[in-house]
């Protein structure tokens, strides 16, 4: 058997968008991923759903993987011809253990490659509006680390002009005598202290070696936290640019991974914390398709999903045919986002219900159907709303299962019971009912009267539906939503 490869790849601080785009796309072919507590899992939700996800982060508190661990791990799977990916917070040449881990692979005649990050020892201060060097107050950079090798302490802080520590958060009262009996370091020299590095929810306390203790116990900081020492320090009070969201709460979309963008990214655009927990996926369904002669015989095709229309046009396309053979249908969508994604295949609907839902959908047709004859392509799970009332106003409705919904897991998620999770069909209620860690007593944002039903069967209780089933509406909606703050 051929031996697998190791990508190392730096996440970046926070942001999930400031992974480097070589690192999204070898994140996207890994087989396995182990993955550090602090990078973004809204990454995780990139990989393909027969990517194996394990979480080996260390976490104050939670040491669950140790070193030897995560080394035994990666010589494992790359031994068994997989392409793994070891996902690391920022960037892992920065104190990420990347050296031990490399020095491990070398040793064991593994394959590697580092793809690196942006570093939350650059980005968080850089976000803070404070520069790490400035013509007239730094010439120099250090980064050190607050933690030791087990056993030892540290004995003296090097000199330097601008001094940033990563993991020194709950280390200041060991860190400050040491910086103050550094050379130049005073009771008086600006500190910062940088939580939760270019997330929405990014914070900084300022003050003074003297003063810092005493701030810290007023106004306790989530980690991962960082430490900026020195005179640039004192830039912020002009520079600070990243104002910190009004809404802090995180926003989870259950739903396929087809569009996500479309939903996220104008999230992300208004400073929401967004991840993606693709928990269903839909596949062709290659036991049931459509015949020249189903389309030549029908009146109506009917589309209630752009899962549908995607496809249709793939069943269409192992016909050998195309848009051609539609031309004497008249053709019925759900709404705005089926609309949207049929003129993806250059086709505009003759009609588009006002409501989008099934019931909308039956408003939108004429009373009678008698002699008609209705093609509707859809899952394996489709409600049966739409075909009981088309067959009660006379139609004939061939109803056909091209698609089918699948679970998928998204174990490696943590849900708090203060996220909104948005979930976007009735089969996404199901999943998420089966992974046991996560709360039903968040705020659940439902698209659509079936989802809200489900939801209400499925015992959650805290439930809001969107009066359209459009990002616009969900930024509308969120908006009306209480902070965490």
């Amino acid at each position: 058997m051929k031996t697998g490869i190791v990508y190392f790849i730096g996440a970046g601080p926070g942001d999930p968008d400031l992974i480097t785009l070589k690192g999204l796309a070898y994140l996207k072919k890994a087989d396995v991923v182990l993955t550090d507590q602090l990078a973004h899992p809204h990454l995780l939700a990139t990989c393909s759903s027969k990517t194996t996800i394990i979480h080996v982060g260390k976490k104050k508190g939670h040491h669950s993987n140790t070193q030897e661990d995560i080394n035994a791990q990666l010589l494992e799977h790359a031994q068994a011809g997989k392409t793994v990916v070891r996902l690391k917070g920022g960037d892992p040449f920065v104190f990420g253990r990347l050296g031990e881990e490399m020095e491990w692979l070398t040793k064991h005649r593994i394959r590697y490659s580092v793809i690196p990050g942006v570093s939350s020892a650059i980005a968080g201060p850089g976000y803070a509006g404070i520069p790490l060097t400035h013509r007239q107050k730094s010439r120099s950079v250090t980064f050190i680390t607050g933690t030791q090798i087990q056993g030892k302490t540290p004995t003296e802080i090097p000199k330097t002009d601008t001094l940033v520590c990563l993991m020194g958060y709950h280390q200041l009262p060991t860190l400050i005598p040491l910086l103050l009996a550094s050379n130049g370091y005073t009771n008086t020299t600006p500190i910062a202290i940088i939580s939760k590095s270019t997330y929405p929810d990014q914070k900084t306390l300022k003050g003074t070696l003297g003063s810092i203790i005493k701030e810290v116990e007023k106004h306790p900081l989530p980690t991962p936290v960082l430490l900026v020492i020195g005179d640039v320090v004192e830039c912020a009070k002009t520079c600070a640019w990243f104002k910190q969201a009004a809404f802090t709460k995180r926003i989870i979309l259950c739903r396929q991974a087809i569009n996500t963008d479309r939903w996220v990214k104008p999230l992300q655009e208004q400073q929401y914390d967004v991840i993606h927990a693709p928990i269903i996926e839909t596949q062709f369904n290659s036991q049931h398709t459509i015949t020249k002669t189903d389309l030549k015989d029908c009146d109506y095709l009917i589309f209630t999903s752009s899962q549908a229309v995607i496809f249709f046009m793939k069943a269409l396309l192992e016909l050998h045919g195309d848009s051609r053979l539609l031309a004497h249908l008249t053709l019925v969508s759900l709404g705005p986002n089926v609309t949207k994604t049929l003129a993806d295949y250059a086709l505009k609907p003759d009609i588009q219900a006002k409501e989008p839902s099934q019931v909308g959908v039956l408003q939108a047709l004429p009373p009678t159907l008698t002699g008609k004859t209705i093609l509707y392509p859809t899952s394996n799970e489709a409600d049966t709303a739409l075909y009981e009332g088309t067959k009660k106003a006379g139609a004939t409705i061939k109803q056909i299962p091209l698609y089918k919904t699948v679970a998928r897991s998204c174990d490696y998620l943590s849900i708090n019971e203060t996220d909104c999770v948005v979930v976007f069909s009735a089969s996404a209620v199901k999943r998420y009912s089966i992974h046991k860690h996560w709360p039903k007593t968040c705020t659940m944002i439902a698209l659509g009267k079936q989802t809200e039903t489900a939801l209400k069967k499925a015992g959650f209780k805290h439930i809001k539906v969107l009066t359209e089933p459009t990002p616009n509406a969900l930024l509308e909606l969120l908006s009306k939503q209480p902070s965490s703050n």
